[in-house]
């Protein structure tokens, strides 16, 4: 890294330290605040002079990291050259591949597993070499395969972007390490219909040398578009769930949006905002791209202009958000309303009645119909709610006027609605209090579209 480019970099830091300590208190508000926001290792400098202890643990952190990142590089390396040798284009996003563009040393970003993205009509023999190497689908320990999950995989794949996490087990100096992965299909939780857009990207994908390795990555536009889309999908997902669950804390991670400053300050002169806008426009992702740059214009003093933000949303006014796009859009739709300050520190009651509010929430009842799709790894507990209190919104509601039960599943979306997936006890059927519906699985949805 030049000196120039380091001294950025440095900008960068200051820019979202400053952001923080003007929103906070007092140094230990401030240290609860970076480590809230998951910004500690981008941070370390500064939390040195505030915390020395903190500190050395997130020293000891990165090299325990940078030990375990090893396992992931040779992981890596070798799925990239069997795939190359089968035929099979695998592209690396997010994770390691990221954490070596972005950051110096890598284990500054922290990530879990690794993301890969295949076309879905070679999805089989890409999950058959993943299963020559031992990897097994996480949840199940199946072999994977398209049937290895207890769900078929196809099926799942109609309504999220990847199949269920895969992993196997690596052993190096008598330690055992599991290497975790999720192997995509699209880099949005799309409908069906929009899935074409992914035969586009993966064409362009572009190879690059990166950890030793030529592996396969996204274009530049197409990479800034995921890592926006991403933060803002996480941040919205998050919420939504949190409301559902009655929990009060946000745990959305800056590092995220960082990431993506880090990304633009390095190829801002082979980026076109025209081309970005276009590509979100036609994947129906501008709201995504609006939500991304507010944060960035906010935090950062010289990421995001005030004039590409006014760009981003003339074309938002002109894109109807109806019952069509479902209920995250109109969420999303609300909360692009709200200022940055406010959402990251303002009244979080507040912040879930108007988020609430923007996808019709109707309690206390809640319909139920049959649901036989797939669900997403969002676990939860619906416990008991009597229909003479107001508790209906802290989680879930009465089914079929039946006060005493509790279930635990998955939530899940679909373009225009919520559902909660949960696994009923067997007293509750043993009872008849719910007819027609499948002993495993059934689903509730969250108020009436429209309104």
């Amino acid at each position: 890294m030049s000196s120039i480019a380091a001294l950025k970099v440095m900008e960068l830091n200051s820019d979202l330290f400053n952001y923080l300590n003007k929103h906070s208190v007092d140094s230990n508000d401030l240290l609860n605040n970076i480590k809230r926001f998951g910004v500690e290792r981008i941070l370390k400098d500064y939390i040195k002079k505030i915390d020395p202890e903190e500190y050395k643990q997130i020293l000891k952190d990165m090299k325990q990291k940078r030990k375990i990142n090893k396992h992931f590089i040779d992981e890596l390396n070798q799925l990239t050259n069997i795939c190359e040798k089968r035929g099979q284009k695998l592209i690396h996003f997010k994770g390691i591949t990221l954490a070596a563009d972005l950051y110096h040393p890598i284990e500054t970003r922290r990530f879990g597993d690794m993301d890969v993205l295949v076309d879905s009509d070679k999805l089989e023999e890409v999950l058959e070499i993943f299963n020559e190497l031992g990897y097994k689908y996480a949840e199940t320990q199946q072999s994977v395969s398209l049937n290895g999950y207890y769900i078929p995989v196809l099926e799942m794949l109609t309504s999220v972007c990847h199949i269920p996490e895969v992993y196997r087990t690596r052993q190096w100096n008598q330690q055992s390490y599991n290497i975790h992965c999720d192997i995509h299909v699209r880099i949005f939780n799309d409908s069906v219909s929009e899935w074409e857009y992914i035969k586009e990207v993966i064409d362009r994908a572009e190879k690059t040398e990166v950890l030793g390795n030529y592996h396969w990555l996204l274009e530049k536009h197409d990479r800034l578009i995921q890592l926006l889309c991403h933060f803002t999908k996480e941040h919205v997902d998050t919420t939504l769930k949190q409301l559902f669950e009655g929990r009060a804390i946000r745990d959305i991670r800056l590092s995220w949006l960082h990431e993506t400053a880090l990304f633009i300050n390095k190829y801002s002169e082979e980026l076109d905002w025209d081309v970005i806008i276009d590509r979100c426009l036609k994947w129906n992702k501008i709201w995504e791209l609006l939500f991304g740059v507010l944060f960035l214009n906010r935090i950062y003093s010289d990421v995001i202009n005030d004039s590409l933000i006014g760009k981003i949303k003339s074309h938002c006014a002109k894109t109807t958000l109806d019952d069509s796009k479902g209920l995250k859009h109109r969420a999303l739709k609300s909360i692009t309303d709200i200022d940055v300050n406010n959402i990251l520190f303002g009244d979080i009651h507040n912040f879930y009645k108007n988020t609430i509010e923007s996808v019709h929430w109707k309690g206390p009842i809640i319909n139920c119909p049959r649901y036989t799709g797939a669900t997403s790894p969002y676990n939860f507990i619906i416990e008991e709610i009597r229909s003479d209190t107001k508790t209906h919104i802290r989680r879930g509601s009465i089914i079929y006027g039946d006060p005493v039960f509790k279930t635990a599943g998955h939530i899940s979306w679909d373009m225009n609605n919520i559902y909660i997936t949960a696994r009923v006890h067997d007293e509750l059927f043993s009872r008849n209090k719910i007819e027609n519906q499948s002993k495993d699985y059934f689903s509730v949805t969250f108020g009436n579209e429209g309104g």
